[in-house]
């Protein structure tokens, strides 16, 4: 996987999870400037999508701004600048009312664990009664596994770190549909392998006045979800989209610069002959799209992640480095809630020649090659194509276990 033992030295702890795992690696920020009650609830949603699905999940709080201490312990019990584990969430029904509880784990495994409402002292178990105690695994032990309530959790941590797991990791595969369990839940995922060609297919960004028209020779991958979430009223789909630059540790050992990657998502419009373009393997160009997203601004991380809850439909990803000719092999995956008979993708990389101005230009990018203002674009038009991608952000904030 890494190549040698010298080029694991160093990184994140997401790489290495990734590495072990297969996975793909997610972060959510519980403290934006924009949180709502709506943000709350869909945290909440994503939570629990998570845990369903057997991903690992992990949370934190950002360390003091004192530099010289690594680790703090607030009042209440929990440590700043460490690492958490989130086992379990349940809703609970108490005389009181149905709460939702989150179930952590300090590592530790000793008795620095959360001190409030729920935690394994708390007299509000006092009214639970011993069955719903033993469903929910209740111990009041000195182990670090501790619960609290959805609400201090979200309101006490900073950051919650996902890694989602395709079936595989989790010795789900070849189990028989007799012996395997019906709510058993996974990700069902999509592998794309690609690489930027210097003068065929490194289109770079077509940002800071690179060539506009050099950005759709980019490799596409398009994908046709035929489906709606289980756990969404509306007619939304979940994608989470993630693409690792394979060569990003071998740079490093080289002392080379670090390739900064990101991806665009668009979606086909629905006049648009997507089985032409299928078959013949035939890019889309912007009079086809509409534009959805990205992965925000091009890092040098290893690899970006990012969420998009969108109406079901045909989209089209483009992989692209910053810059025009930078080249490298790269890995595109996307999770889904179902599986393939539901999926259908294709990669394109056949150009069109002779492109128009209006196929070119993009308009989400200013003619100065900067990102566009939206502000006041309307809100009920946005929200025909996607709900908020700002929900989940990619953090390289690392904790200590």
């Amino acid at each position: 996987v890494c190549g040698s033992y010298e080029s694991m030295a160093g990184g994140q702890v997401t790489d290495a999870l990734i590495d072990f795992t297969g996975g793909i690696d997610e972060s959510t920020s519980l403290n934006p400037p924009s949180s709502s009650p709506d943000f709350k609830a869909e945290v909440k949603r994503i939570l629990s999508q998570a845990i369903e699905r057997k991903s690992t999940v992990g949370c934190g709080i950002y360390p003091t701004t004192d530099t010289s201490v690594e680790e703090y312990f607030t009042n209440m019990g929990l440590v700043t600048g460490h690492a958490y584990c989130v086992t379990q969430m349940k809703d609970l029904i108490t005389p009181d009312g149905s709460i939702t509880l989150v179930r952590c784990l300090n590592p530790w495994n000793n008795a620095i664990e959360w001190a409030g409402n729920w935690s394994d002292n708390s007299t509000l178990w006092d009214k639970v009664a011993d069955e719903e105690k033993r469903k929910l695994k209740f111990y009041s032990l000195h182990d670090g596994e501790f619960w609290m309530s959805y609400d201090d959790f979200f309101n006490h941590f900073d950051v919650i770190q996902f890694c989602h797991r395709k079936p595989e990791s989790l010795g789900l595969i070849g189990i028989a549909p007799t012996t395997k369990d019906k709510k058993e839940l996974t990700w069902h995922e999509e592998i794309f392998h690609g690489k930027w060609k210097k003068g065929k297919s490194a289109g770079g960004s077509g940002l800071n006045g690179e060539p506009p028209e050099k950005y759709w020779t980019n490799t596409q991958y398009l994908i046709k979800l035929n489906f709606t979430d289980d756990d969404t009223e509306e007619k939304w789909c979940t994608m989470i989209i993630a693409l690792m630059f394979k060569e990003e540790r071998e740079r490093r050992l080289n002392n080379e610069e670090p390739l900064p990657i990101a991806f665009d998502v668009y979606q086909i419009k629905n006049d648009t002959n997507i089985d032409t373009h299928i078959e013949k393997g035939e890019k889309f160009y912007m009079t086809d799209l509409d534009y959805v997203g990205n992965s925000e601004e091009h890092t040098p991380n290893r690899s970006v992640c990012k969420r998009f809850t969108v109406h079901p439909g045909a989209y089209i990803i483009i992989p692209n480095t910053l810059s025009y000719n930078d080249g490298g092999k790269y890995f595109l995956r996307v999770f889904t809630e179902k599986g393939a008979d539901q999926t259908v993708t294709k990669k394109l990389k056949i150009n069109k020649t002779n492109l128009t101005e209006l196929e070119i230009k993009r308009p989400h990018i200013q003619t100065n090659s900067e990102p566009a203002d939206t502000s006041d674009s309307s809100d009920e038009e946005k929200d025909d194509v996607t709900k908020d991608t700002n929900v989940v952000k990619i953090l390289s904030f690392c904790f200590v276990f």
